[in-house]
C-alpha cells in the first residue's frame, strides 16, 4: 500500500491517474501507479514495506538446489530403468 500527497501541500480533491485524491491525500496498491506519482512529482510513501529482493547469492544458491534435484530424479528415473522397472508414463 502506498500514500500519496503532493509535494506543495495542495488540498486537491478528484481524480487524478485513476486515483481518488481528498484533501490532497490518495493511496493505492499498484506499485506501477506508485512509480508513475514519484515520476510526476508527488510523494511517494510505502505504507507496508516491500519484501526483501533475494541476493544474487540465495538465487544461485535456489538454482544450484534445483539442479540437484533434477539430478537426482534423473539418476532414480535411469536407476529404476535399468533395473527394468517400468516408467510411470509408460506403465500406464
Amino acid at each position: 500500500m502506498y500514500n500519496v500527497t503532493f509535494p506543495d501541500g495542495r488540498q486537491f480533491t478528484g481524480m487524478y491517474l485513476s486515483i481518488l485524491f481528498k484533501d490532497g491525500v490518495a493511496q493505492t496498491d499498484s506499485a506501477y501507479l506508485a512509480e508513475r506519482f514519484k515520476r510526476k512529482g508527488l510523494v511517494v510513501e510505502a505504507l507496508v514495506p516491500e519484501p526483501p529482493k533475494p541476493s544474487e547469492e540465495e538465487k544461485a544458491e535456489a538454482t544450484a538446489e534445483k539442479a540437484q534435484k533434477k539430478a537426482a530424479a534423473a539418476a532414480k528415473k535411469a536407476a529404476a530403468q535399468s533395473a527394468g522397472e517400468p516408467d510411470a508414463k509408460d506403465g500406464e
